[in-house]
């Protein structure tokens, strides 16, 4: 198959030669005519051989030749399009040559739009030489031009490969502004092919930031465009990202669909890329789906592909996962032999995270070889590579392959400071995570939408056609027996009818869904408030963690490190009492009563908040009934007593005493918060009982609210039947009282 695309690519450069040359011909003298002619021969016998060596060299001395004809604007437009056939036989280094001495002579003439283009070649055998540097700096030059330009579509390529570039480098906020810009200028231009590719570049750039939600939008964007315009190999290429997205949220029959799908569409249009891609995609699926052999095979399939249309950057992925499948499998050679094969093309391409993942793959796997030596060297280049490019995840992983590593040697000061780094980069990861997770639980609803989306207008399609069908029945029956008008009537108003309860019948799912939306909006709220309390003690016990560290005190480590397992606990604990609580919401089911402890309930509600108050030298004057037995939801009644007792230490001050009460008072559980700081004025006292959300105050110590708390506590205990009484004098206390009933 290459062989073929070769011989089509030398048929259409020797086309343009001819043209190329012929035109600067009729420009000139009759001896520079034949002097044409007989480059015309040459080049086409050269050609024919497929000796490339002497067909540059024949270029190269016909542009020389160039220099001494007075039609000075003949001879450059001619070095653009030798320059251009160099390129295509990957000669970059001469065709920038050729390129440069056109742009000088074209930006001296204030030929703006013919330097811009040719910029813009400069700017693309950059690229194609891995120069990233050198690419962007033309690329600017292209936007410097951009108030002397007469087309806006050059600009908008600029802007475009400069988000490109920095997306290839790593600077993806930079990106994602260069790609923004030149979206919006192909909007202004209507440009539907210039449209999907920014915003399939924008689902591919927020991929690499980890914005699934961000990603998945575009991405579908893109793909509408390029199915009503018909770009085939476009649309395979979309379908393989958005297979991508559904991988990582574990819908992985839908990933699969979709890449084969794609497969099929590239063998279809016998598109190597596409196929490759494709190829690579699902055996990666495969490998998260852990058939490695199936996986295995689809990787080496894919490589004799990508060795014929010399697709370096994807060789190296596949390599890394190669050697990903061959870990798997015990096969430790093999696996090796990958990562180097990974780590060295990496390195020529000047594709830094993949040379930067490859060493640690390296690293990794010699070091479980008890390799010590040679897993150290891979491990320091790849903190070297991710620690300057701000590659977090390779880094927090290295961190911790260090902190084995000397464990393994006996550096216990070295295996500390690494776990400390790794405790922070995590820490960091971590909170990025939980927003991704928010991201992803849009993506998951937003698919859901797509879906019924698409199963909706494939009814309307359904109905549509059956209507058109049906009129054209009538007008057919009309024409030949109008006897049956009266009855073909009555039919076409049923229909009518049928059509009306559809749309009925969609406008109760669309309120359907407004309101689950509501709900999932509520829940994303209720997460951010309910997470902040665990991550402060988790902060807190990590930094007297690190401090005792730093004193050798591994009593006090030990001890810290025990709260901070139990705090990491209830964190993990927590996230699961709210995705249930999320569960009840989306599928209006009722609350999920149980009989609990209640009493239990508030003294564990207590200790997890002990260090918080503890932190503000607060204490709790505790009078709590033993075996109050109630009735209830567990997570939502944990919620509601957990949020009037952190706001009450929130607005308390430091060296004071918060009195909790809980007891049984005839058939109902009272349970009874008082703080005694700076109070709270009535007004706001009536916007909380009359449900509505309160702006957020700074605590005592300056600590950050949502300003949501208490308006979900007062929600969660009427949906127990139960009641929220507040009482304070604004000035020295304020008293919240839960009232719940017993049975």
């Amino acid at each position: 198959m290459f062989k073929y695309l070769l011989s089509y690519s030398l048929y259409f450069i020797l086309i343009l030669f001819f043209s190329t040359v012929s035109t600067f011909a009729q420009n000139n003298s009759a001896e520079e005519k034949n002097i044409a002619e007989e480059k015309i021969t040459q080049f086409k016998s050269y050609l024919a051989f497929k000796d490339t060596i002497k067909a540059v060299n024949h270029i190269l001395t016909f542009a020389d030749s160039l220099a001494k004809s007075e039609n000075q604007i003949a001879r450059f437009y001619t070095y653009d399009t030798l320059a251009f056939l160099l390129g295509e036989i990957s000669e970059h280094e001469k065709a920038i040559s050729l390129y440069k001495q056109a742009a000088d002579f074209f930006i001296s003439r204030k030929y703006y739009d013919k330097a811009a283009d040719i910029y813009w070649e400069i700017s693309l055998n950059y690229a194609r030489l891995y120069k990233y540097t050198e690419a962007n700096q033309y690329s600017k030059k292209i936007i410097a031009l951009k108030n002397k330009l007469n087309d806006s579509k050059i600009i908008s390529s600029a802007y475009n490969d400069l988000g490109l570039i920095f997306w290839k480098l790593g600077e993806l906020d930079s990106a994602v502004t260069y790609i923004n810009k030149s979206l919006t200028i192909a909007k202004n231009r209507d440009d539907s092919i210039s449209l999907a590719k920014r915003y399939n570049n924008l689902g591919v750039i927020y991929w690499r930031k980890g914005v699934v939600e961000n990603a998945y939008k575009f991405y579908s964007e893109s793909l509408l465009i390029r199915e009503a315009i018909g770009d085939k190999k476009s649309v395979t290429k979309v379908l393989n990202n958005l297979a991508l997205v559904f991988q990582r949220l574990n819908y992985f029959d839908l990933a699969e669909s979709y890449i084969n799908r794609a497969l099929k569409i590239s063998r279809e249009i016998n598109d190597p890329i596409g196929i490759s891609y494709s190829l690579r995609r699902l055996g990666n699926l495969y490998l998260v789906m852990n058939d490695l052999n199936e996986a295995e095979k689809l990787l080496i399939e894919s490589i004799d592909i990508l060795f014929e249309i010399d697709d370096q950057i994807s060789l190296v992925q596949v390599y890394n996962l190669l050697g990903n499948i061959y870990e798997k499998k015990d096969e430790a050679d093999k696996a090796i032999k990958n990562y180097n094969r990974a780590e060295e093309l990496a390195e020529v391409i000047n594709d830094k995270f993949s040379q930067a993942l490859a060493h640690y793959n390296l690293g990794s796997i010699l070091l479980n070889q008890n390799l010590e030596r040679e897993s150290y060297f891979h491990l320091s280049k790849s903190l070297e590579l991710s620690e300057k490019f701000g590659y977090r995840i390779i880094k927090r992983d290295t961190y911790k392959k260090f902190a084995e590593y000397f464990r393994s040697t006996k550096n216990i000061s070295k295996e500390n400071y690494f776990l400390y780094k790794f405790i922070n980069v995590n820490d960091s990861l971590l909170n990025e995570s939980i927003i991704s997770s928010i991201s992803e639980v849009n993506t998951r609803n937003l698919i859901k939408i797509s879906e019924e989306r698409r199963v909706l207008l494939q009814k309307e399609n359904e109905l549509q056609k059956s209507k058109i069908e049906y009129q054209n029945f009538i007008l057919t029956v009309f024409i030949i027996l109008s006897v049956v008008v009266l009855g073909l009537l009555t039919y076409s108003l049923f229909l009518n009818k049928k059509m009306k309860r559809l749309v009925n019948l969609i406008e109760l799912k669309n309120e359907e869904l407004e309101s689950a939306n509501e709900a999932k909006d509520k829940l994303f709220s209720i997460i951010a408030h309910d997470l902040k309390g665990p991550f402060t003690s988790i902060l807190g016990f990590s930094e007297l963690i690190y401090e005792e560290s730093e004193n050798k005190n591994q009593n006090e480590i030990k001890e810290y490190s025990s709260h901070l397992i139990k705090n990491l606990n209830r964190l993990v604990e927590l996230i699961n009492n709210l995705l249930n609580w999320s569960l009840i919401q989306r599928e209006r089911i009722s609350i999920n009563k149980e009989e609990l402890n209640a009493s239990e309930l508030v003294e564990h509600v207590l200790s997890d908040l002990e260090l918080n108050a503890k932190l503000k030298s607060i204490s709790f004057n505790k009078s709590i009934e033993k075996d109050i037995f109630i009735k209830g939801d567990r997570s939502m009644l944990s919620s509601a007593f957990r949020n009037i007792i952190s706001n009450a230490v929130k607005y308390s001050p430091k060296d004071t005493s918060i009195n909790v009460h809980c007891y049984k008072n005839s058939s109902f559980m009272h349970l009874e918060v008082k703080d005694y700081g700076k109070g709270m004025p009535k007004e706001k006292i009536n916007t909380i009982l009359n449900g509505d959300l309160i702006e957020s105050t700074l605590g005592t110590n300056n600590e950050k609210g949502t300003g949501i708390g208490i308006s979900i506590c007062k929600d969660f205990v009427e949906q127990h039947e139960g009641k929220l009484e507040i009482e304070s004098d604004n000035a020295s206390f304020t008293l919240f009282r839960i009232i719940l009933p017993i049975n």
